[in-house]
C-alpha cells in the first residue's frame, strides 16, 4: 500500500520493508517526512499503524434487539488523543441492554481489557503493545478508539477477563466512596452487596481500611460476600433494614432502581447517624428515581445525599490497579481481587446466554467475554 505525495512514494506499512533493510528504509521515511513538518515520533506512529489491515470485525449492535455481526466496520483512530485498542476481554453492565443507541452509540458494551495497536501523535504515556483496561463506548467487539484519558495499563496480576470485570463497577464504587467520605473510621452498609457494583464497594471500602462493613444480599450470597470482606449480612428477604441502628457513617445503595422495583433510598438515609462537628454520614447512590436526577443536573441533591456519575478517567483506573498488585502493603488494607461471575466465548449464542444471565439478576459478579 503506498500514500501518494509528490516524486516518489514511500511505503507505510511495515511488511512493505525487506527484513534486511528495515534499519535503511526507516531511516530514509524518517528524514522524508521531516523535509513535510512531521516528527520522528509521528512517523513511528503511521508505520506501526498501518499494520492493522482488517476493515471488518466481529461486534455486537444495538437496534430491536441486541444482534452478533462479523462485518461490522474497524474503527480507526480520529484524534491525536485516541488509540486503537485489539479488545481480549469484555463485561457487561446493565445499561448495556436498557441504554438507547442514541445515547451510547451503535455498539454494546462500556468494559474492555486489550492491547493497543495503534497510538495517536499526542498519546505520550502509552505505546503500541502496551495491555490496558478502561471503558468505552461500543467495547463488545474486536477492536475500539477510545481516548487515552479514559484507559490505564492493565494490572500486572490480572487476567485480560480479570482486568475487564473491574472498570464501571470498581471507578463507581471508588468514586461512591470517596464522595462520601468515607476513612478508617467509617461503617459501611452496602446495599446490592453481590451485585457487580456491590461486590466492588465492600472490596474497595476493606482495602481501604473501613472500621466496619455490612452487606445486604440474599442468604444464598452471604458467605461470597463474607469473603469479599463484609463483617456482617444483612438478608434482606428475611430481615428488615428498619431493625438497624441508624449509625453507619456511609450508606452505600447499589440496589434502587435497578429493575424490579427496589427503592431503598428513604430506608437508607434513616440508617446514617446523627450529624456532628466532627461526623458528616452520607447516603451515595448509583441510581434513583426522576426526582432524584433533577435536583441531581440541577445541583441541588439532598443535604448528605450524592447520586454518583462515573468519571472514567486514568487516574482513578491507576489507583485500582495499584490496589490490585500492592497486596496488603502500605497505605492498603487488602488487594482486590474481581469477582467473575462467568466468562463466554465472544460468539452469537454466548452473547444472548450472557445476557439472559445479566438480566436474570442472579449473577454474582461480573458476566465476561472473551475475544
Amino acid at each position: 500500500m503506498y500514500l501518494a505525495r509528490p516524486q516518489r512514494p514511500f511505503p507505510i506499512r511495515l511488511d512493505d520493508f525487506p527484513t534486511q533493510d528495515m534499519t535503511r528504509h526507516v531511516k530514509r521515511l524518517v528524514k522524508e517526512r521531516k523535509a513535510f513538518g512531521v516528527v520522528r515520533q509521528s512517523v513511528r506512529r503511521c508505520v506501526l499503524a498501518a499494520g492493522v489491515s482488517r476493515t471488518q470485525m466481529k461486534a455486537v449492535t444495538r437496534g430491536a434487539a441486541l444482534t452478533f455481526k462479523s462485518d461490522v466496520a474497524v474503527p480507526r483512530i480520529k484524534k491525536p488523543t485516541e488509540v486503537l485498542v485489539s479488545i481480549r476481554a469484555a463485561a457487561i453492565n446493565p445499561v448495556d441492554y436498557k441504554a438507547p443507541k442514541m445515547l451510547l452509540g451503535p455498539i454494546v458494551g462500556l468494559d474492555f481489557s486489550g492491547v493497543v495497536e495503534v497510538v495517536g501523535a499526542g498519546v505520550k504515556t502509552l505505546a503500541v503493545g502496551d495491555a490496558v483496561y478502561g471503558t468505552a463506548p461500543g467495547t463488545l467487539a474486536e477492536f475500539v478508539v477510545v481516548d487515552a484519558s479514559r484507559i490505564a495499563k492493565k494490572p500486572a496480576s490480572l487476567s485480560f477477563a480479570q482486568a475487564a470485570a473491574m472498570p464501571t463497577a470498581y471507578l463507581t464504587s471508588l468514586q461512591s466512596l470517596r464522595a462520601a467520605g468515607m476513612s478508617t473510621f467509617s461503617k459501611v452498609l452496602v446495599i446490592g452487596a453481590s451485585g457487580g457494583c456491590g461486590s466492588a464497594g465492600i472490596q474497595i471500602a476493606k482495602t481501604l481500611g473501613a472500621k466496619e462493613i455490612v452487606g445486604v444480599c440474599s442468604g444464598k450470597n452471604a458467605e461470597v460476600v463474607k469473603e469479599m470482606g463484609a463483617h456482617r449480612i444483612i438478608d434482606y428477604q428475611t430481615q428488615s433494614l428498619v431493625n438497624e441502628t441508624s449509625d453507619y457513617d456511609v450508606v452505600y445503595d447499589t440496589a434502587t432502581n435497578s429493575g424490579a422495583g427496589e427503592n431503598y433510598r428513604a430506608s437508607g438515609i434513616k440508617l446514617l447517624a446523627p450529624v456532628t462537628s466532627g461526623r458528616r454520614p452520607q447516603y451515595v447512590a448509583i441510581n434513583g428515581g426522576l426526582s432524584v436526577w433533577l435536583r441531581k443536573f440541577m445541583g441541588c441533591e439532598q443535604r448528605g445525599t450524592h447520586l454518583i456519575i462515573t468519571d472514567a478517567n486514568t487516574k482513578d483506573l491507576e489507583l485500582l490497579a495499584q490496589m490490585v498488585d500492592s497486596g496488603d502493603a502500605a497505605p492498603f488494607f487488602g488487594k482486590l481481587s474481581p469477582t467473575i461471575c462467568k466468562t463466554f466465548p465472544f460468539e452469537s449464542a454466548a452473547i444472548v446466554e450472557g445476557f439472559e444471565l445479566l438480566k436474570s439478576r442472579r449473577a454474582v459478579g461480573k458476566i465476561v467475554f472473551q475475544m
